[in-house]
């Protein structure tokens, strides 16, 4: 599915009617000052739409990157749900880069991308936000006001317990998928070790008295020859059994007395 999010206070769409209606979710985020007036081309492209795939979310309040931080919720709500989806986001500021970066880079299986001057779906005004409302207002082409229009467009907030549900889901999966991975990497191990082990018996007593290895450490080198495939902590673990079986004897001075 795709999702055109568009950052309103940054860049103003003044038509998504080339986008298609039944494939495209549209998340329009627009800050206090635009909530009150939208181009009268963008609404009656927005009510082509069913209600369901446009979702308005407007700003309680005014505040420095108050609406980037909705936006990145809402960009993480969806991958939550659809982790597959085809995302753009519509905007002019480059702080969604590091965002978007990060999702593309983890192990969520994103499409995020963040366009700003070129939409090949989206017509909008070039303009960026201007300081001065007034100005940017007649930029606009013929404002409607959006609460007296026949056909007001719902604004539809994601239920917020449903990416919690899901994240909780996610994490007991992987938490799963983990304890499983452990358990057959124990067994395997478990298996080398058995085997290196009577590898090592038969070796030693291969060697006659004068040749097997006279202390500690040159007998942990002779076996890390012999048994390339085992890790310096389970050949430490090959001569604790070694010794435990009385197949060997190690004196304080680390010399090594056999048995085999």
């Amino acid at each position: 599915m795709q999702h055109i999010l568009v950052d309103y206070e940054s860049i103003q769409p003044t038509s998504i009617k080339l986008l298609d209606s039944k494939d495209c979710h549209v998340w329009l985020f627009l800050g206090v000052q635009q909530q009150k007036n939208l181009p009268l081309a963008l609404v009656e492209s927005l009510l082509e739409f069913q209600s369901k795939n446009i979702h308005i979310i407007k700003m309680p309040y005014s505040g420095k990157n108050a609406l980037d931080l909705y936006l990145a919720y809402h960009l993480g709500h969806i991958l939550a749900l659809d982790p597959k989806a085809n995302i753009q986001v519509l905007a002019r500021d480059g702080g969604y880069d590091k965002l978007i970066d990060h999702l593309n880079q983890s192990e969520v299986l994103s499409n995020v991308i963040r366009v700003a001057e070129t939409v090949k779906q989206l017509t909008y005004n070039h303009e960026p936000k201007s300081k001065n409302k007034h100005s940017t207002a007649e930029k606009q082409e013929a404002p409607v006001d959006l609460a007296k229009d026949s056909k007001p467009i719902k604004s539809q907030q994601p239920d917020p317990s449903r990416p919690k549900d899901k994240d909780k889901s996610n994490k007991a999966n992987k938490k799963a998928k983990r304890k499983d991975q452990d358990k057959a990497q124990k067994k395997r191990l478990k298996k080398q070790y058995k085997k290196s082990y009577k590898r090592a018996v038969a070796l030693l007593e291969k060697q006659t008295a004068n040749s097997r290895p006279k202390n500690k450490q040159s007998l942990t080198n002779f076996l890390q020859s012999k048994l390339p495939e085992c890790q310096p902590d389970m050949i430490a673990k090959i001569i604790k059994k070694l010794a435990k079986k009385q197949l060997i004897r190690i004196e304080k001075g680390n010399s090594v007395h056999y048995s085999l």
